[in-house]
């Protein structure tokens, strides 16, 4: 309770220093800022800090924001002093501008986690801007759905371990616009990568020429996975011909619009090393990627492979979805996950043993 008054307190100076101080252009927008950044602060975090210092801050962030025009992200790493900034801090700030979605924070969070480098403060807002037409911030706040101008912004901010040399961040800075840009790929991409799975699903139903035991497993998989169990972060098509497995760019989603895989080279030794029979009995197939995702969580994503065969069960293609299985299912019941609850009940069969026992 005493550092929550501490905080209203010195938000309270800090806005009273914006109606005195600012200038009257940027008055407003300070407010809006200050309002919606400080809020996501812990009010322990903003002890031993100053109104005058946050005014300063804010006046900073509000200069950083002016100019943007929003084909990309920016970020900037500086350590803030008084003469350079109007402001100072103890700590290396990172601040990043980019489209308000989803992910944002968690992604640059687990680069900065992964580097180890020690992170002391962090806070993110959604800002409603308007800007013209060169992304000169007009106004923050108050911006109406219809207004062409409008623009839904998320500003990132962290206090890292100080670092005293800033060249020695740029690879940083650049990692994270990069990580960024591929956090607007995949929610850019993401409405279509789950159109993709209805047609495969309806593909793989359809598909009359393997066993109904295969099939039927198949789909009963994607319809699971359809129902929020994986965040996908890619998809691609590979087209097979004469033995070849070639990629089409052209269908390739999410971080996977760029990006270069073994998907050609793992699918063709399939095709070399294992009968027709044994490519039908695996339509669908599992994969992991030798890639940490840099979206969402820094782990390793795994693939989910799906043939697609000719009327003669020839393999003429495969379907490759890129995602993270949401965090509930690592809790759940294998016997409810089509295809792994085969295996488990396989498993079962063949220890001897009763799934009622309590040995």
């Amino acid at each position: 309770m005493a550092w929550e008054t501490l905080k209203e307190t010195l938000m309270a100076e800090t806005a009273s220093l914006f109606d005195k101080n600012a200038s009257p252009e940027h008055c407003s927008d300070l407010h809006v800022l200050s309002t919606a950044l400080f809020a996501r602060f812990a009010a322990e975090d903003l002890r031993k800090r100053s109104s005058d210092n946050l005014y300063g801050m804010s006046y900073g962030l509000r200069r950083f924001m002016q100019s943007w025009d929003g084909t990309s992200p920016k970020v900037r790493i500086l350590n803030p002093n008084i003469a350079s900034h109007g402001w100072e801090s103890k700590a290396t700030v990172l601040v990043a501008l980019c489209r308000d979605l989803p992910f944002c924070t968690a992604s640059v969070r687990g680069e900065i986690n992964q580097r180890g480098i020690a992170i002391h403060c962090l806070a993110s807002c959604n800002l409603e801007a308007r800007r013209d037409e060169q992304g000169e911030l007009l106004q923050l706040g108050n911006v109406t759905e219809e207004d062409p101008q409008r623009s839904e912004e998320s500003l990132l901010y962290f206090e890292l371990a100080r670092h005293s040399e800033l060249q020695e961040l740029t690879e940083l800075r650049q990692t994270i616009e990069e990580i960024l840009g591929d956090v607007e790929v995949v929610v850019d991409d993401f409405a279509e990568m789950r159109q993709r799975l209805e047609e495969v699903h309806a593909m793989v139903t359809e598909s009359t020429m393997i066993d109904e035991d295969y099939r039927s497993e198949a789909a009963a998989f994607l319809a699971w996975l359809r129902t929020d169990h994986m965040t996908f972060l890619g998809y691609e098509y590979l087209r097979v011909k004469d033995g070849d497995a070639t990629s089409k760019p052209g269908l390739s989603l999410g971080v996977l619009r760029n990006r270069d895989t073994r998907g050609e080279a793992d699918l063709e030794d399939e095709l070399r090393s294992l009968p027709k029979a044994e490519l039908c009995r695996r339509q669908l197939s599992f994969a992991k990627s030798r890639r940490r995702a840099r979206v969402h969580r820094q782990v390793y994503p795994d693939y989910i492979e799906i043939k697609e065969y000719d009327q003669a069960g020839l393999v003429q293609g495969q379907h490759r979805f890129l995602g993270l299985f949401t965090a509930d299912v690592y809790g759940l019941d294998p016997t409810h996950i089509p295809i792994v609850r085969k295996k488990v009940a396989q498993v079962l069969s063949q220890s001897g043993l009763s799934a009622h026992e309590h040995d």
